[in-house]
């Protein structure tokens, strides 16, 4: 594929490149639109992604619509992160309880943003530079069924540039979660389908949105210890995720937090990811980092800063 303008014409996988990162195998997803499956938040980062179920603020914009239903205050949660290959991705979230809805309204934008991409016309002369960014504003609905179950739903506006080239296209969010007590042990389900639409036309090109079913178990309240593992599908990718994650609270303001995930693609070999993070909570303000090393490709560094008031 070229991008026929002699401004912004390039070789075949720079679109790739631009349109699919961070894609652990750039030139090989049967999807598009991956920046929309950067976790929005240091915590989840920090547990390689183990948090389905463990969402229950206003960062389940992005796993599960469903753990809005228990934001009882107003949040606001800011996220940056120093990505692959120069790129920064960004990401703000607000929650508002609606008591009366019993549940809660969330609102969120997140944004990758590529360095300035050097262009060249057909004969490879060089043309200038142009930019190239991905972002998508997300609305979603959390109510509570009852004291333990609760059900959300969220709606996707996606939007991605190439120079002067622009996709858009809208994406569906469901989830549940349900809580219970086994053996004196408590635990919660989550089962979430992510990105759900009929895909997006780019430049000429008709390309599908990373579809995901996810679903995940969480014990929180074990003690100074909380644990979460999830299982994710990417159905047009034909790839499993496996994640787990452990957090450790050695005190009530600070958590140490650890992950590793594996993803296994049909006929290719598989690939893994380490997660390690901290967490620092005072007065209603909480600070999140995640370190995630990515081979080749670099160090993800990410940082989120939210406030409940």
């Amino acid at each position: 594929m070229l991008l026929d303008k002699p401004h912004a014409s390039s070789l075949p996988c720079l679109a790739f490149v631009l349109f699919f990162l961070p894609s652990p195998i750039l030139c090989q997803s049967s999807s598009g639109f991956s920046f929309l499956k950067i976790s929005v938040d240091a915590k989840s980062e920090g547990l390689s992604g183990a948090y389905t179920a463990m969402s229950n603020n206003v960062t389940s914009l992005y796993w599960n619509p469903a753990g809005l239903a228990w934001v009882n205050k107003k949040e606001v949660l800011a996220t940056h992160s120093e990505w692959l290959l120069g790129s920064r991705f960004d990401f703000l979230g607000v929650g508002i309880p609606l008591s009366k809805f019993k549940g809660s309204l969330g609102l969120g934008v997140s944004m990758l943003s590529q360095k300035e991409q050097e262009g060249r016309d057909e004969q490879g002369n060089k043309t200038g530079s142009f930019p190239a960014n991905d972002g998508a504003l997300t609305l979603a609905l959390g109510r509570k069924i009852s004291l333990s179950s609760q059900w959300g739903m969220g709606l996707k506006l996606i939007r991605s540039q190439i120079a002067s080239d622009i996709g858009q296209g809208l994406a569906l969010d469901l989830g549940v979660r349900h809580g219970h007590r086994f053996n004196r042990i408590p635990l919660t389900l989550g089962v979430s389908i992510l990105n759900l639409g009929p895909g997006v036309t780019f430049i000429d090109e008709p390309t599908k949105l990373p579809l995901t079913l996810a679903a995940g178990l969480a014990i929180e309240s074990w003690g100074a210890f909380a644990l979460s593992a999830d299982w994710r599908y990417r159905v047009d990718d034909q790839k499993v995720l496996w994640a787990a994650g452990t957090q450790y609270s050695l005190s009530p303001g600070f958590s140490l937090r650890t992950g590793y995930g594996i993803t296994d693609k049909t006929g290719e070999d598989i690939v893994s990811g380490l997660g390690l993070g901290f967490g620092i909570s005072l007065r209603g303000y909480q600070l999140d980092y995640a370190f995630t090393p990515m081979g080749d490709l670099g160090n993800a560094h990410k940082f989120s800063l939210g406030a409940r008031f």
